[in-house]
């Protein structure tokens, strides 16, 4: 009802976020250049005739395109299986043209010159992404999670990690599963938890329920992250604070 039904629902009361018709396309075309420029200039500039493979290939990569589209809820690693069919098409295209003059290049040079733009704008944008990574601190959940291992090595089954978003959280801390808010406030009332993790929004619905303790550990919300997050520590349990 909610991970199958509530991807069509729309408007206010709608499950998951709503995205346009042309959010696919759009993204499509973005990811997949200069690949994408070249089908687009091959069949907008000339009469192709299509043969059964780029027919078949082009109901393959346009079907899922134009169904994914219909889905109101979208995601942008959803539309990525309609790329192979894509790259098989680009082949379909190219190959027998290879030594055909086109535009005045051959086809196998409009080929190398396509991959040439590709490498150097993936080769830019890695960098970038690397570089943007080490700015922004991007493993800041993997440094809070190896700090909450450590503070919490003595007794590793007395942690809690509260429902969150940032499932990676659970590798870095070395837990299995997440714990639901109420489970967890009856474990730490009863004296069964002695440290328990936190979103910061969560930490501000159930402080009360929590208090008192000691905040041990804490990182802000890194960047394309869901939230920052605290550990919390039972007073007198556990391993001494810090001077």
């Amino acid at each position: 009802m909610v991970e199958f039904l509530g991807r069509f629902t729309v408007g206010d009361a709608a499950v998951h976020h709503n995205q346009p018709p042309w959010f696919y396309l759009a993204n499509v075309h973005g990811k997949f250049a200069p690949w994408s420029l070249v089908l687009l200039a091959w069949y907008g500039t000339r009469r192709v005739r299509l043969d059964d493979t780029q027919r078949w290939l082009l109901c393959w990569a346009l079907g899922g395109l134009v169904f994914m589209s219909l889905v109101p809820s979208k995601r942008a690693d959803r539309i990525f299986p309609v790329i192979p069919p894509l790259c098989l098409l680009v082949a379909a295209v190219l190959a027998p043209v290879a030594d055909e003059r086109l535009w005045r290049l051959t086809g196998r040079q409009w080929a190398a010159t396509a991959t040439g733009l590709a490498l150097a704008v993936n080769t830019g944008a890695a960098v970038y992404e690397i570089t943007d990574g080490y700015r922004t601190q991007q493993d800041a959940l993997v440094h809070f999670g190896q700090q909450a291992r450590e503070i919490t090595a003595a007794h590793p089954a007395r942690l809690a990690l509260i429902n969150g978003k940032d499932e990676g959280l659970l590798l870095y801390t070395g837990l299995t599963e997440f714990t639901v808010p109420e489970q967890a406030i009856l474990a730490w009332k009863h004296g069964r938890m002695d440290w328990v993790i936190l979103s910061d929004r969560e930490w501000a619905k159930y402080r009360r329920d929590f208090e008192p303790c000691e905040i041990r550990a804490q990182v802000d919300k890194p960047k394309e992250k869901f939230s920052g997050y605290v550990l919390l520590q039972r007073p007198g349990t556990g391993q001494p604070s810090p001077p």
